[in-house]
């Protein structure tokens, strides 16, 4: 399996024409701000527009076999908010996934965490959390959510 060399939410990822990465603004935080008085509606959701970014690194057992990314964000161990699965190959020394989030729901106030697996196609386990990065949502104005 290959080795997570970098995991990190960000506002923008830039790729350089050498194949440089920029992570831009990397994210701890999220705030919610609402006009006072006026609740929300729960399950509402607001133009966030993201990334999550990973690197990771062929080891050389990784041969030709196709590998799938399992990126979520959570509370404690609960059922996921946001999910994104995506599969790759390995056909270089490192390889990039980025993640792009371009709504984010309105969550209650907590710490939250975006949390990342990895498996081998096929099979049915995600195994355990390769990294957690914990991720705060506030509120502004104490929202409401009804």
């Amino acid at each position: 399996m290959p080795k997570l060399l970098l995991f990190a939410p960000c506002e923008r990822v830039i790729l350089g024409q050498d194949n440089s990465v920029s992570l831009i603004v990397i994210i701890q935080q999220m705030q919610f701000q609402a006009p006072p008085g006026q609740p929300i509606p729960e399950g509402a959701g607001v133009i966030a527009r993201f990334s999550v970014f990973s690197q990771w690194h062929k080891l050389p057992a990784d041969g030709d076999k196709i590998f799938e990314q399992r990126v979520i964000l959570s509370i404690g161990d609960g059922n996921p908010v946001i999910e994104s699965i995506a599969e790759f190959q390995m056909t270089e020394r490192l390889h990039r996934m980025i993640a792009n989030i371009p709504i984010m729901p309105v969550l209650h106030p907590n710490e939250y965490g975006f949390k990342i697996f990895l498996r081998e196609k096929g099979q049915q386990d995600w195994g355990r959390v390769l990294m957690d990065y914990p991720f705060e949502i506030a509120h502004l104005n104490q929202l409401q959510l009804q």
